[in-house]
């Protein structure tokens, strides 16, 4: 009735207003549609001819920067007098050459997004200019293609699209390349050679930036592909460098284009424009549904009036049907759910207030209900003990002679005996044996005393199976107190148990190997030391760790590690006695508990070596991991012990350190632990405590070693680190450094060492004769790599009042191998405040000649191995030239250190090094000494 109603009532209004309003949304939305398209046309063809513009601009300012290389005839000169050169003097000619192009080349730097400029010569030689210092990594067969690919130009720049950078080591790993032969006039004169190909690397990213930052319509994708359909730009940076897709390369032909397409299942609009300079493409790609979103938010608002008019019709309706329908229809529900039984107990229904008529008939409705609730409760109470009965676990009823009279469908499922098969049968029917008559008399004295047991018990199903049970007994007793039945609850426990069990297994077994864990293996060895106190037999604690299992797991993946582990487990239990135990402590760590193995600790230890040889023979055999077949082997610690002199934590200490004495001697071998290890760990841990007391204590000196001009006299000094020990004395600086870099000491260390040095600067600095002295600090990679070391030396000179000027730095070659543009930022954060910069032991690491002009460097340090051998037959008189050759060009200054005789200063200076540092000037000494020795006649 009130449907009927309602749905007449609502089709009426719905076709007097909603009708024509949708119609009119429908012709509208098509018109708009149209002229939305034709709009987003026009402005994607006025945005790729802009951009082109831009784009075609930016590569005539590459060809331009080729062709003025090109122009400079110094180069090719260079390059060809290198080429032409005697093989003997070819090395020092070439590193010459390639400090003057480097020189030029540099100067060509200024271009916004250059990564490098690099001139291959046809004999294989490299000269660069670049981001780079290292130039050793270079992909001869991509070079090949380039430069197969430019002498088919000829005389044009080609131009090559992004591809992978030739120098693999750059951190620039994809580079817009353009490419020119550099030629020459052979012999006759008359015609032109190649000499070496010039290519300019360009930064895609520098592309990205532009593109990215132009304001594009929301949801449209704009692309730059090169000729080879490649990447130049994408909005996604991670696709730069890859082929667009195959469907819209085929499309993109000819001059320009414009044309609605389907790409990945989508309709998009699709405008491109090609850049006539080296056959490049602009693509706009702008998804249909972008271009018809204002249609759509037309259609929306269309949407929210329709919605609207049918929020009005819904309330007019739903008022009509509060004051009339509603009433009828909640008797008319009253009386189907009574019917159903589904009406709540104290159920009625409220008393209409609209009309007379519905209120006289809610008032008998509900007097209807009373009478009927009678009758259902009493039947409802019976429903409910029926229910009770059925429940998901099992119940049994006996009489007080223990017959069953009455079983559950769930002691059915339990125990697999049907209701019929139990009936009349005596309870004893479910006993399994494993209890004996005492546990069943307690059980039934305790029902007789308290009315009720429960507990474990383990039952026998119909199959013959045992399970275990949680059983309840509740005796039934009449108003005189006898009993007249039982009842039995019981709850099938075996996953319950299944699941304690292998919570146990979880806890004391390892899951990949199922050997004793740590913590099953630590109880195991408490209870063996416990035996051997009180039997006088010795032990043995065999520590096994495989080698290089690290490298399988990296190569092969950590499934061929795990089957490995599992072999290896396996091995171990087959070659020890069925007594002894092997556990897995963790990664690729066994350990094998020997017990019994006499009185007699030499006996112990000869039965260990033959049982440590035999698993290390077994542990050698190949290992067949699935397809591929893996050899290893492994290191073996043995730790004797006997008695309860023995701690659990001395023993597989000993045994952990015998077996790295074991890895140190070459793996694959089996050592015993002597006290001499324990020695040995305990003192280099007495020293770094030492060390760290040091710090705290004032212990540490700073020395200084004078630094001497041509003349000999002082111009500066280095500080040396000295430690007085109050018991063990002075402590050479080879002992303890090594220790301190393997941790954070070492940046403890040099954090003292320049607020030291600082205040020492400080100090001279109040002086005349001394107030110029620079002095030079030691700086270790760890403490240069931390990220706050820029304004650590920062606060420490404005702590101090040091002056910067004064302060030299020494960092190592190997320091710029590891985050060169890092490294670089934070020297030139350093030097624009004055800070100096030395780069020590130069020579002895590897440098890239054209990148060392990009550092801030003022002096370098020639190495003392290279000043020791000046007097001896070989290249070191050589290499010293070539340092001071480069050093002059690059502008910067020349220090010999470890100058130790007449001899070899004279030679330095005929060289044209005038700065020396050596014994035969002076050795490091306190501050008070280094003043009286080198400064005590300027300060007098």
């Amino acid at each position: 009735m009130k449907a009927g109603i309602s749905f007449k009532l609502t089709g009426l209004v719905l076709a007097i207003s909603v009708l024509p309003l949708f119609l009119y949304q429908v012709i509208s939305f098509s018109a708009t549609r149209n002229t939305i398209v034709d709009m987003a046309t026009r402005h994607s063809t006025n945005l790729l001819n802009e951009q082109a513009s831009h784009l075609s601009l930016q590569m005539a300012q590459i060809e331009d920067l080729i062709r003025n290389i090109e122009s400079v005839d110094e180069i090719k000169q260079a390059v060809a007098r290198v080429e032409t050169a005697n093989t003997k003097d070819t090395s020092f000619e070439f590193l010459s050459t390639q400090a003057r192009i480097g020189y030029i080349l540099s100067g060509y730097g200024s271009l916004k997004g250059l990564v490098s400029i690099d001139l291959f010569t046809r004999s294989g030689r490299h000269y660069h200019v670049g981001d780079t210092l290292n130039i050793s990594g270079i992909n001869r067969p991509l070079l090949g293609r380039l430069q197969s690919d430019t002498q088919a130009a000829g005389n044009a720049v080609a131009w090559h699209g992004i591809e992978d950078n030739v120098n693999s080591t750059s951190s620039k790993r994809k580079v817009i390349v353009a490419s020119k032969m550099l030629n020459r006039l052979d012999g006759s004169g008359l015609k032109t050679e190649p000499l070496a190909m010039l290519q300019v690397n360009f930064d895609p990213e520098f592309v990205y930036r532009h593109f990215h930052e132009i304001e594009s319509r929301e949801g449209s994708t704009l692309l730059v592909v090169d000729a080879k359909r490649r990447l130049l730009f994408h909005p996604d940076s991670r696709l730069i460098g890859q082929s667009i897709n195959p469907e819209l390369a085929r499309l993109v032909r000819g001059q320009q284009g414009s044309m609605m397409i389907s790409l990945n299942e989508q309709p998009v609009a699709l405008n491109f424009r090609m850049l006539p300079i080296n056959g490049w493409y602009i693509v706009s790609l702008v998804p249909q549904a972008t271009l018809l979103e204002p249609v759509s938010r037309i259609a929306q608002a269309g949407i929210v009036i329709l919605l609207l008019s049918l929020l009005l019709i819904f309330l007019f309706i739903r008022l009509y049907s509060i004051h009339i329908i509603n009433p009828l229809r909640a008797i008319c529900d009253g009386f189907r759910d009574f019917q159903a039984g589904r009406l709540e107990p104290h159920w009625r229904l409220p008393k209409a207030q609209t009309l007379q008529e519905l209120g006289e008939l809610t008032s008998w409705f509900n007097a209807f209900l009373d009478r009927a609730q009678e009758r259902e409760q009493a039947e409802a109470n019976l429903r409910i003990a029926a229910t009770a009965f059925e429940a998901q676990e099992g119940m049994v009823i006996t009489d007080a002679e223990q017959i069953i009279i009455r079983v559950n469908q769930a002691f059915c499922d339990t125990t697999g005996y049907s209701s019929e098969e139990v009936t009349g049968q005596h309870i004893r029917l479910l006993q399994s044996g494993r209890h004996g008559a005492e546990f069943y008399r307690e059980m039934w004295q305790a029902v007789a005393k308290t009315g009720s047991w429960q507990g474990e018990v383990w039952n026998r199903r119909k199959n013959g199976s045992h399970y275990p049970e949680w059983l309840t007994v509740t005796s039934v007793r009449n108003e005189h107190g006898q009993t007249t039945h039982y009842v039995g609850t019981m709850t099938d426990i075996t996953l319950r148990k299944r699941a304690e069990e292998e919570i146990q297994r979880l806890a004391y077994f390892d899951p990949l190997t199922n050997l004793p864990n740590r913590r099953m293996l630590l109880d195991t060895l408490e209870r063996a030391i416990a035996r051997s106190t009180r039997n006088g037999q010795s032990g043995a604690l065999l520590f096994i760790d495989m080698d290089n299992f690290k490298d399988l797991n990296d190569t092969q993946g950590h499934d061929k590690g795990d089957l490995m582990l599992q072999q290896v487990a396996q091995r171990l239990r087959q070659h020890t006695r069925g007594s002894d135990t092997v556990a897995r402590l963790g990664g690729d760590e066994f350990v094998v508990l020997l017990e019994g193995l006499g009185d007699e600790i030499a006996n112990a230890a000869s039965h260990s070596k033959a049982v440590a040889d035999k698993l290390l023979a077994s542990l050698q055999a190949d290992y067949v991991l699935g397809k591929h077949v893996h050899h290893s082997s492994c290191s073996i610690g043995v730790a004797l012990f006997s008695g309860e002199e023995n701690r659990i934590e001395d023993i597989l200490k000993q045994a952990d350190l015998a077996m790295y004495q074991a890895k140190s001697a070459g793996r694959n071998a089996v050592c015993f632990f002597d006290q001499g290890m324990q020695q040995t760990v305990d003192e280099r841990a007495q020293l770094e405590s030492s060390l760290r007391e040091a710090i705290a204590r004032n212990q540490l000196e700073l020395h200084y070693q004078v630094q001497v001009n041509h003349a000999g006299m002082p111009v500066g000094a280095e500080a040396l680190l000295r430690w007085h020990h109050p018991e063990r004395g002075s402590i050479p600086p080879v002992q303890f450094i090594p220790l301190a870099e393997k941790g954070e000491l070492i940046i403890l260390l040099g954090n003292w060492v320049l607020e030291t040095a600082c205040r020492q600067l400080k100090e001279w600095s109040r002086h005349p004769a001394s107030a110029e002295l620079t002095l030079a600090v030691n700086i270790s990679p760890r403490q240069f790599h931390q990220a706050d070391f820029v304004q650590q030396v920062v606060e420490t000179i404005a702590r101090t009042g040091a002056n910067p000027a004064r302060l030299k730095l020494e960092i190592t070659e190997s320091m710029l191998l590891d985050h060169a543009s890092i490294t670089i930022s934070k020297m030139e954060a350093l030097k624009s405040r004055g800070i100096g910069f030395a780069l020590d032991d130069f020579g002895t690491g590897y440098s890239s000649l054209a990148y060392l002009k990009r550092l801030p460097l003022d002096q370098l340090k020639i190495d003392r191995g290279f000043v020791c051998g000046l007097q001896q037959a070989g290249h070191d008189a050589a290499i010293v030239r070539t340092i001071l050759a480069l050093a002059e060009t690059l502008d910067m200054a020349v220090i010999a250190e470890g100058v130790e005789t007449i001899e070899q200063q004279e030679l330095l200076a005929s060289m044209g090094c005038h700065n020396y540092q050596g014994y035969f000037f002076g050795r490091p000494l306190p501050p008070e000494k280094f003043v009286q020795h080198h400064l005590l006649a300027e300060f007098a």
